[in-house]
């Protein structure tokens, strides 16, 4: 989906009225896995071995799956707010200097989704706050506001990602060592390339087995296959496995770089 519905925008206009933030990791999702991961490890580190089940608000989960759920948010959290960092550190090969443009101002704050526009709860209810009191009164007046608040998605973002570093390995990224820095980057490549690789393994399911039931109707194994290939193609060319393959070569290439900046 992440790649999906970019590409089915299709509006032209330079300015788009619909302010739509398309990420798939952002402070709103990421905030409520590290919230569900919080929530997921007590109740299995509370659960007795013996037992099966757990309870979350009336929904039983196996006890064995919550420590499942805790490696894939794990490999999720790690892999945005890794992104995040390695963005930073990639702006200034000086680590000295790049550790210095990591410092900002921490901004803890719950995340909302308004129709797409990503922002932090209190600058929204600030909004809500000056429409209220008159002080944004047009309609112009109202669009610009949302424009601004959706303009300074990656200001706001990092200001949050302060303080889910902190939250997280108990250290902002301004108060980490040059070790500790060169940790949450290994991190970051070894878990995209893991997701990577965990989603390029789903994928493949989609060219063997019974996904091929239907093709070449009339034939045996051989035309079968054939009738498959033409219509969905293989799995090393297709396009979505090339890109995911493109993808962890060059998140490889990136974190090797920053980790040699970093004298690692």
């Amino acid at each position: 989906d992440g790649d999906k519905w970019p590409a089915r925008d299709r509006r032209s206009d330079p300015e788009k009225l619909d302010l739509i933030n398309f990420a798939v990791f952002s402070p709103l999702t990421i905030g409520r896995m590290m919230k569900g991961l919080k929530e997921i490890t007590a109740l299995y580190e509370a659960a007795p071995r013996e037992q099966d089940y757990v309870n979350y608000n009336g929904i039983s989960i196996k006890r064995l799956m919550c420590r499942t759920a805790k490696k894939h948010y794990e490999i999720g959290i790690k892999i945005y707010l890794g992104s995040l960092l390695a963005s930073r550190l990639e702006a200034n090969a000086n680590p000295a200097e790049a550790l210095a443009a990591v410092k900002a101002v921490p901004q803890d704050d719950e995340w909302v989704d308004l129709l797409g526009l990503l922002a932090p709860r209190p600058e929204v209810e600030s909004l809500c706050d000056s429409v209220e009191s008159g002080k944004i009164k047009t309609l112009a007046d109202l669009e610009a506001a949302l424009r601004k608040l959706h303009n300074a998605y990656g200001e706001y973002e990092w200001r949050w990602a302060q303080a889910a570093w902190k939250d997280w390995t108990g250290k902002s990224p301004a108060e980490m060592t040059p070790e500790e820095l060169a940790k949450a980057i290994a991190d970051w490549r070894d878990a995209a390339v893991k997701l990577n690789n965990m989603i390029l393994g789903d994928a493949e399911k989609e060219f063997v087995g019974q996904t091929r039931l239907g093709f070449g109707i009339d034939g045996d194994d051989a035309v079968r296959d054939l009738d498959f290939t033409a219509v969905r193609g293989t799995f090393e060319g297709n396009k979505f496995v090339k890109q995911l393959n493109q993808e962890s070569i060059e998140v490889k290439q990136r974190a090797e770089a920053i980790l040699k900046s970093l004298g690692k």
